[in-house]
C-alpha cells in the first residue's frame, strides 16, 4: 500500500506510537508519507534547530517526512490552544494538499478534530479513503478539563466531530469506553476497531539496574514509587504529596516525580511548604533517561483525577510501564483499573483519595519481595502476549488493507471510475 499519515505530533516530538507504526509498515513493504508540523511539543515553542516555514521535506529512518507551519501554544489559554490545533488543520488543508504524495490510504492520527477536517478535504479532493486513530474524545475531553464550558461551543463541536466520523471508512479506538461512546453517537459497529496504544518498539524494555545510576539518582536502598509523565489539572498530582504525609512514618518510602506539565512547578512548591520531603520533582526525562530509572522502581503510578473521561481511559503509561516490568499503582477508575485487575499486576484503587494510594503504598511495602516480583512479571508477560509494538502494527496493518478494499468498492458501487485504487500491494 501507498500510505499517507497526517499526524500533528512525530519525531523528535513525543509521538514513539505513530514514529513506530510508520516504521514497522515501512518494514513490511509498504509506502509512507507523514505530513506533520514543525515539532512544538510539548514546550510551546518550536524546537531548537527547525523553524516554522512553508514546509520542509526530509527522510527519516527510510520515510517520507512533510513538515508544515502551525503556530505552537501549550498554555491554558483556549484561544491560543485552538489557534495551535487550527493552524496545523489548515497547513495540511492547504500546503499538505499540494504536497501530499499519490496513496492508497490516509490514516489520521486524531488527538483533536480539526486534523480530521482537514483529512476529510484531502481524502475528498484526491479520492482517497481515510481511517481515523481516535485518541481522544472531542468534545468530551475539552469539557473534562474545563477548558470549555460554553455549551454551545461544545454542541457544534460535537456536531463536526459527527461529521468527521461519517467520512471515515474506518475508526480505531484506544479503549472499550471510546468504543461504546462512538457507538451511542451513531457510529456502525461494523466501523470500529478496537487497537491499544503502545510505547515505542524496545524503549521501555526491561533493563538490569545499574547501582551506580540508582546511587547518583538516590534512588537506592529506598522503596521507589515513580511516576512518570505530564503534570496537569487532570492527573491531580496534589494527591501524591498528600499521600506521601501520611506515609512519613516509613522513611524507605519515597515519590519520584519525572515529568513537567502546567502545575509542575506549583506541585514543587506544594510539597516544599506541606514538608513532604519523601517527594522528589526530577524533571523531565528522555526515554532513554527512563529506561534508567525503572529497575528501581518498587511501584509506578498511574492517576487521574475522577470524571467521566478518566472512566473511559487507559492512559499510554500504561503500556510503557507494563512493558518495563513493574508493579503498577493504577489510581484510575473504570477501564484502566479493570485492566489491572484482569492482568493481575498491580493494585487499582480510587482516584483522588491520599489514604487510598497511601494504604496502596503501604501494603505493597509489606508485601513479600516474591509477591512483588510476581506482579512484576504478570506486567511484563500481558504486554508481551497482548500489547507489544509488532502485535498491534500487524493489526493496524489489516485495518488500513480492510480500508483500502472497502474503498475500491465503494466508488465501484457509486458508478465513477476506480482510478485512484489498485489491487493491496504486499
Amino acid at each position: 500500500m501507498r500510505l499517507l499519515i497526517l499526524t500533528q505530533f512525530y519525531l523528535p516530538e513525543p509521538a514513539f506510537k505513530f514514529a513506530d507504526l510508520a516504521r514497522g509498515l515501512r518494514e513490511r513493504g509498504h509506502e509512507v508519507q507523514v505530513v506533520t508540523g514543525f515539532p512544538c511539543y510539548p514546550f510551546g515553542k518550536t524546537y531548537s534547530g527547525f523553524r516554522q516555514r512553508f514546509y520542509s521535506e526530509e527522510v527519516v529512518d527510510g520515510i517520507a517526512v512533510t513538515r508544515l507551519p502551525q503556530i505552537p501554544d501549550h498554555s491554558r489559554s483556549i484561544f491560543r490552544r485552538a489557534l495551535y490545533y487550527f493552524s496545523f488543520a489548515l497547513s495540511v488543508a492547504t500546503i499538505g494538499l499540494w504536497r501530499a504524495r499519490k496513496a492508497d490510504v490516509i490514516l489520521v492520527y486524531q488527538s483533536a478534530f480539526p486534523v480530521g477536517l482537514a483529512a476529510w478535504v484531502i481524502s475528498r479532493v484526491k479520492r482517497i479513503p481515510y481511517v481515523l486513530d481516535v485518541v481522544d474524545l472531542w468534545p468530551e475531553s475539552v469539557a473534562a478539563t474545563g477548558i470549555m464550558r460554553n455549551r454551545v461551543v461544545l454542541a457544534l463541536i460535537r456536531t463536526v466531530v459527527k461529521f468527521i466520523y461519517r467520512g471515515a471508512e474506518r475508526i480505531n479506538v484506544i479503549t472499550e469506553g471510546y468504543w461504546d461512546n462512538l457507538v451511542a453517537q451513531g457510529v456502525s459497529a461494523e466501523k470500529l476497531s478496537l487497537i491499544h496504544c503502545w510505547p515505542g518498539s524496545g524503549q521501555f524494555d526491561p533493563v538490569p539496574l545499574d547501582p551506580r545510576f540508582a546511587r547518583a539518582e538516590q534512588l537506592e536502598g529506598r522503596f521507589n514509587v515513580i511516576y512518570a509523565g505530564t503534570m496537569g489539572p487532570v492527573q491531580d498530582l496534589r494527591v501524591v504529596i498528600q499521600a506521601a504525609l501520611l506515609l512519613q512514618d516509613i522513611p524507605s518510602v519515597q515519590f519520584v516525580m519525572i515529568g513537567d506539565g502546567v502545575e509542575s512547578a506549583e506541585l514543587t512548591t506544594l510539597a516544599t511548604q506541606q514538608g513532604a520531603a519523601n517527594v522528589r520533582f526530577l524533571g523531565r526525562k528522555s526515554p532513554e533517561e527512563l529506561q534508567k530509572f525503572y529497575p528501581s522502581a518498587d511501584a509506578l503510578l498511574v492517576h487521574l483525577r475522577s470524571d467521566p473521561m478518566s472512566s473511559v481511559s487507559i492512559p499510554s503509561k500504561t503500556f510503557a510501564y507494563m512493558a518495563a516490568g513493574r508493579p503498577i499503582v493504577m489510581a484510575v477508575e473504570g477501564e484502566a483499573g479493570r485492566l489491572v485487575e484482569k492482568h493481575r499486576c498491580g493494585i487499582a484503587v480510587r482516584p483522588s483519595d491520599p489514604q487510598a494510594l497511601a494504604e496502596a503504598v503501604r501494603s505493597l511495602v509489606q508485601m513479600p519481595i516474591s509477591e512483588r516480583n510476581r506482579l512484576a512479571e504478570c506486567a511484563l508477560s500481558a504486554y508481551q502476549d497482548c500489547y507489544r509494538s509488532d502485535r498491534q502494527i500487524e493489526r493496524f496493518e489489516s485495518l488500513l488493507q480492510e480500508a483500502q478494499h472497502t474503498g475500491c468498492r465503494t466508488k465501484s458501487t457509486d458508478g465513477e471510475p476506480n482510478l485512484e485504487f489498485g489491487s493491496v500491494a504486499h
